[in-house]
Parts: C-alpha cells; sequence; structure tokens
C-alpha cells in the first residue's frame, strides 16, 4: 500500500503539472516522455530509494507526534501515518525535483 500511495503522489503531480502547462496544444505522450523523461526518472528512482529505506524494519519514523503538532484535528495511528507519510514523500520529491530540473535549464537559457 505505501508503494503505490507514494506512485499516486507522483503521478497527481506529474498530472496537475501536465494540466497547467503553457502550451495547451494536441498532447503528445511521447512528445512529454520526451521533454520530461529526466525529471519523471530522477523522481521515481530517488523515491524508490527513500521508500526502500523507510520500508525497512529497523527504520523507525514517528510522524503521529508531527502530525498531531500540526495538524491537531487529524488523529491518526502509526500505520495511517506511514501511508500519509509515503504519498506525501512521492508528491513533495516529484515538486522539489522537477523545479530545480526548471530552474536549471531556464538557468541555462
Amino acid at each position: 500500500m505505501n508503494w503505490l500511495l507514494n506512485l499516486i503522489g507522483i503521478a497527481v503531480y506529474f498530472l496537475t503539472r501536465l494540466g497547467n502547462r503553457r502550451n495547451k496544444d494536441k498532447l503528445s505522450s511521447k512528445k512529454w516522455i520526451n521533454e520530461n523523461w529526466h525529471e519523471l526518472l530522477t523522481v521515481l528512482l530517488f523515491d524508490i530509494g527513500c521508500m526502500l529505506i523507510l520500508t525497512q524494519p529497523e527504520a523507525q519514523v514517528n510522524l503521529s507526534n508531527f502530525i498531531a503538532n500540526y495538524i491537531p484535528w487529524l488523529v491518526v495511528g502509526e500505520g495511517i501515518a506511514k501511508l500519509i507519510m509515503s504519498f506525501g514523500l512521492g508528491l513533495g520529491l516529484a515538486a522539489l525535483f522537477y523545479g530545480i530540473f526548471r530552474s536549471k535549464i531556464k538557468s541555462k537559457k
């Protein structure tokens, strides 16, 4: 379930970027992959690495206290907190790396 939520987070981010693109011409998946393959691949590989680390039995992540401090109306157990973290990791890292790649590309032009 953690892996699926992580991939859904990545998909949500990239689908949002796709919907907000400047050029609203006919969408070509081949063209989109050709223009964005490096961002997508970097995000996928980094997320896979993070998820492999976080799914190890020795990895102890306690998000319950963090969620209780910042979202006091949301009461969750440790299992749900890990699911929230998986989704957030997919969404957040996708946003972070896409932004880094785009800023590098713009600075080269």
